[in-house]
C-alpha cells in the first residue's frame, strides 16, 4: 500500500473526526476509549478492502502505559504496555 493512500485514509477516518475536537460534540456515544477504537476500527476497515487488505488491529493509547485493542476478528482487550 502506498504510505499516501494509508495516510488518507487515516486522516479521512480518524484524524479529521477528532483532531482539535470536543469529542461529546462529535460522537452520538460516549467516547470510552473502548468506544473511540472500537469505532475507529470499524469506520476504518472497509476502507482498505479496495486494497485487498484486512485491518488487523487498533490500538488506542490512554497514558504511557494503558491502552485498548480492537482486534480482527472484532474484539477489545484493555490492558498496559
Amino acid at each position: 500500500m502506498i504510505f499516501t493512500d494509508l495516510s488518507k485514509i487515516v486522516n479521512d477516518t480518524i484524524i479529521d473526526k477528532v483532531d482539535h475536537k470536543v469529542l461529546n460534540e462529535v460522537f452520538d456515544f460516549r467516547t470510552t476509549s473502548e468506544n473511540l477504537a472500537s469505532y475507529f476500527y470499524l469506520s476504518s476497515q472497509s476502507r482498505f478492502t479496495s486494497y485487498d487488505i484486512k485491518l488487523e488491529k487498533v490500538v488506542l493509547w490512554e497514558s504511557e502505559s494503558a491502552r485498548v485493542e480492537i482486534m480482527a476478528p472484532f474484539s477489545a482487550r484493555k490492558g498496559g504496555a
